[in-house]
């Protein structure tokens, strides 16, 4: 084996899986995990068969928790057999994985190709023509929206609204109910959405995280669509509206398809295949649901830190992109988003897990993924920094916004709340009072409690990010 940390499977038993399923002596010669898969793990194995070639399979399991919306292994791999037999590009699904292994898994065959969604976004010999490259993944999306309901594979599924918009609202709502902390602007991009929606549609099969990222490319061509679950009945505008919200774009807000070329170009691949497109109205509206959704997944993601104990560097920053979200949405839905150098206001509310959560998890990262890939003379300088961080996630603590006094005028005197009140309670009162209406309107009071909400937004972004947004 080339690689041995974290994997979750006994040699001999996968040796002895393989073997039955392809009709002969086989095992893993090779194995490495492969990057991203926040939600899932996989890993490349080389597989030597007697008497054969060897074969580049995938592998792909459960991680130790999951996202709520996400579909299970075997669903995933009925997913993939559909969407092949469709004639969209992804990898071969080959077998799904049984009792013995020990963990949910399915085996697919390993397609060539970059996933990086930065990379493909930035580098021009990745991508010699972006246009090219958007129509073809506009083509291979209207060839899944083909699939229908009634497909018998896929009775898994929950059943086909001609609502989805309205059905998601409910479902991401709900969740904001149960939350543990409150997000203002979340809940008004939530009421903007629920106010302009679509009208019915024809609901299709979709992918809902179609995106940069969850595609390869190889000789600046599409090979394959990837991590199919999420996919369900919906909207085709969604797929669209996801592959070009502002999120994806990967610092190219000009290439509004994925970041990677012109949204003409994939509703133009789009048209060819299907003979129509949706209309631009419904696009945007699924654009900015796009970064509602999001922003709730990153949510659930940081809470799998939070709650679910996992010891996960990405998993805890991916929590950090919300308030970027959060100022997206407000832009999106007519709220003008402070200038950089506005002064802050003087509150903002942490998005979990707190800062000495990551510290602590930057600090082993440090230790036990990056220390050992450094050269020997690098340790000594690597420790002492692993002890700075050790040092600073003591002294900053886990203090809690439920103790952490308000002090803050402004959000005060709109609520009309006294100093005793702390910041967790004051931003639930800024939500209440959003939900009930009292932001809408042209009176002076929902105009000043805009302006509190947009303002509080920028400070918890500007609080938690290393970057300045800037509204696409």
């Amino acid at each position: 084996m080339t690689e041995t940390a974290g994997r979750w499977w006994d040699d001999a038993v996968l040796a002895a899986f393989l073997s039955r399923q392809l009709g002969g002596a086989a095992c893993v010669s090779a194995a490495s995990r492969l990057s991203g898969g926040a939600i899932q793990d996989n890993w490349a194995l080389e597989v030597a068969i007697e008497g054969q070639p060897p074969l580049a399979l995938v592998m792909r399991s459960d991680a130790a928790t999951g996202v709520q919306a996400s579909r299970s292994r075997q669903q995933e791999f009925k997913l993939l057999q559909v969407a092949h037999a469709a004639g969209v590009l992804v990898p071969e699904p080959l077998w799904p994985g049984d009792a013995s292994l020990g963990r949910a898994c399915f085996f697919m065959r390993r397609v060539a190709g970059v996933a990086a969604g930065h990379r493909l976004a930035k580098d021009d010999r990745l991508v010699p023509d972006r246009a090219a490259l958007a129509r073809d993944i506009g083509r291979h999306m209207a060839r899944l929206h083909r699939v229908r309901p009634g497909e018998p594979r896929l009775d898994f599924l929950p059943p086909a609204s001609p609502t989805p918009a309205a059905d998601a609202l409910a479902e991401m709502g709900a969740w904001l109910d149960r939350h543990h902390q409150p997000h203002p602007a979340l809940r008004w991009a939530w009421r903007w959405l629920l106010r302009h929606q679509p009208p019915a549609c024809t609901p299709v099969l979709t992918h809902r995280d179609l995106r940069t990222g969850n595609y390869l490319v190889d000789q600046g061509r599409l090979s394959a669509i990837l991590d199919w679950e999420f996919a369900a009945w919906s909207d085709p505008a969604e797929d669209l509206g996801w592959f070009c919200a502002a999120c994806w774009r990967f610092g190219q807000p000009a290439r509004d398809a994925g970041g990677i070329g012109p949204r003409e170009a994939l509703l133009a691949g789009y048209e060819e295949e299907a003979g129509w497109v949706p209309s631009a109205a419904a696009i945007r509206y699924w654009e900015i649901h796009a970064h509602l959704r999001w922003a709730v997944i990153a949510l659930q993601q940081a809470d799998r830190v939070t709650r679910g104990g996992e010891a996960s560097l990405e998993l805890a920053l991916t929590g950090q992109l919300v308030p970027s979200l959060e100022c997206q949405l407000l832009a999106d839905t007519g709220i003008a988003v402070p200038a950089a150098d506005d002064a802050l206001p003087d509150l903002t509310l942490r998005i979990a897990p707190p800062l000495a959560t990551l510290i602590g998890l930057a600090r082993q990262t440090l230790l036990d993924d990056l220390l050992p890939a450094l050269p020997a003379s690098a340790h000594y300088d690597a420790r002492m920094i692993a002890n700075v961080l050790a040092i600073s996630a003591r002294q900053h603590g886990d203090a809690s916004d439920e103790q952490t006094p308000a002090h803050s005028p402004t959000l005060q005197a709109w609520l009309d709340a006294d100093d005793a009140v702390s910041r967790l309670v004051l931003w639930r009162r800024l939500e209440q009072a959003l939900m009930a209406g009292e932001l809408d309107g042209d009176s002076a009071r929902a105009h000043a409690g805009r302006d509190v909400l947009a303002r509080l937004t920028w400070a918890r972004h500007r609080e938690g990010s290393g970057r300045h947004y800037q509204p696409v």
